[in-house]
């Protein structure tokens, strides 16, 4: 049993979903032509001036709200001082001892116990530009068209403990700020970066050890085997005596361990000072309103709700609530059909797998909440059986070949009338002599051939249970 617990702290980094950068009119585009979107300003040509950018400032403070933090009245830009090639200034606008937002919590739920994880602090930030590196030839090239992207860090204090809560602390956030459009919360495209900050202590203390900051992280599960690994690292450090070195470590994911990249800075090396081309940010009452005015039930709240009142399983709400499109999708189906337990099997099922054969809920929804409670209704009604709809009609909808009853009509899919069933009960009976004789024997499980007929006569449209009652019924009064 290790005599000391482990204390982890998180930096997030998110890019703001706005048209253009920070501080000036370029536009935010991922995957563009390098060196496409720069201007004076974001490239740091002597001369140009910043012009803040009031959306990502209402998208800022969307964010502080949801994470239930104060939001400043007076906060204010400052420069932070570093050399990298990527930065073309020489140093980033960011907020430092004035930030937009401060004093919040995400309440993160591990090992059946939910504990509120404090929000040290979240401020707006540019971005600088990226480095690309080349093996063949062996060469960098920058990329200054991230320059000046709009961000928000948001610091967390040093209350997780574990590698678990470090994934849950980030899945909740992504869920939150994708879910109000704040951020896309992409990893792959650099609009989501996580740095994972590490420390053990005695379990009998109440002073934090020294801290491991670990870099290059690209996806959440690489910062909590990050995370985990670190924390046994440590731990076997200070069972040894072996004190623990401050610095910047880098993620090896081929080989699952950390491994030194640098001496952490401190603060007093990037020789904050005021920023002295923007005035302080003043926030007021309209512009808190406004952002709230653009908020949302956020989705554990939403979630909460849909277990409550629509007598949902927690699983079932939290997959609907997973991203805000699904959540959407699910309340207008259910508007429309009035049948939550049936709008919430459509969408879990179907849906929710064709979304993940398109490639993510950035390429669209697959159907429209209007054209699933025609499907739903088809369904109820008996005009066609939930087999059909499952496995004829709903994959030609996908295909953009019409709406339910369109397909169902075209496809001669409709459940059969009386006069027709009738018919085909009579002529399956007739073909099928040897059948009719061992039910009438007492062998009654053998009336599953004849509904094997049936159901392949009417391409499913048949009842199946209805069916079998059926051919019993007509051979045991003998006058099918």
């Amino acid at each position: 049993m290790s005599l000391h617990n482990p204390v982890v702290g998180l930096e997030i980094h998110a890019q703001l979903m706005t048209m253009s950068k920070l501080f000036c009119s370029c536009a935010c585009e991922f995957a563009a032509v390098p060196n496409s979107l720069t201007c004076p300003t974001c490239a740091g040509l002597p001369g140009s001036l910043p012009v803040l950018n009031r959306e990502a400032v209402i998208l800022a403070i969307m964010a502080g709200l949801a994470l239930e933090c104060n939001i400043a009245s007076t906060s204010r830009f400052d420069r932070k001082n570093y050399f990298y090639p990527d930065l073309p200034k020489g140093y980033q606008i960011t907020q430092y001892e004035h930030p937009l937002c401060f004093g919040g919590r995400l309440v993160v739920a591990s090992a059946g116990e939910a504990r509120p994880i404090r929000i040290r602090r979240m401020h707006i930030e540019e971005d600088a530009g990226k480095q690309n590196h080349s093996s063949t030839p062996r060469e960098t090239t920058i990329d200054m068209n991230r320059a000046g992207t709009p961000l928000i860090e948001i610091v967390t204090e040093p209350d997780i403990r574990s590698a678990e809560e470090v994934l849950e602390f980030l899945a909740s956030l992504k869920r939150i700020l994708r879910f109000l459009r704040i951020s896309d919360c992409e990893m792959q495209e650099g609009s989501l970066r996580v740095d994972v900050n590490i420390s053990v202590m005695p379990k009998d203390s109440r002073e934090l050890g020294i801290p491991v900051e670990v870099k290059n992280l690209g996806s959440f599960k690489q910062a909590a085997a990050a995370t985990r690994y670190e924390i046994h690292r440590q731990s076997a450090l200070a069972a040894q005596g072996t004190p623990v070195r401050r610095e910047t470590r880098l993620w090896d994911d081929e080989d699952q361990v950390t491994r030194p990249m640098r001496a952490k800075e401190g603060e007093d090396d990037y020789r904050y000072f005021p920023e002295p081309d923007l005035p302080p940010l003043l926030v007021g009452s309209e512009l808190i309103a406004e952002a709230r005015s653009r908020m949302v039930e956020l989705p554990g709240e939403r979630a909460k709700r849909y277990s409550d009142v629509l007598g949902l399983s927690l699983s079932a709400a939290a997959d609907l609530t997973s991203e805000r499109e699904i959540a959407e999708l699910f309340e207008r189906t259910t508007a429309l059909c009035g049948d939550a337990q049936e709008a919430c099997q459509w969408i879990r099922g179907e849906v929710m797998s064709a979304i993940n054969d398109r490639g993510g809920i950035r390429k669209g929804l697959p159907v429209t909440a209007e054209a699933l409670d025609e499907l739903i209704g088809l369904v109820k009604e008996g005009r066609i059986s939930l087999a059909t709809a499952r496995r004829e009609i709903w994959p030609r909808m996908l295909a953009g070949e019409g709406h339910a009853s369109e397909i169902a009509s075209a496809q001669g899919l409709f459940a059969l009338i009386r006069e027709e069933l009738d018919s085909l009960y009579k002529k399956i009976i007739s073909e099928n002599p040897g059948v009719v004789s061992d039910i009438l024997k007492g062998k009654h499980k053998a009336v599953s051939v004849l509904v094997g007929c049936i159901m392949a006569q009417t391409r499913g449209a048949a009842n199946a249970d209805k069916a079998a009652a059926e051919f019993l019924s007509r051979i045991l009064r003998k006058d099918g």
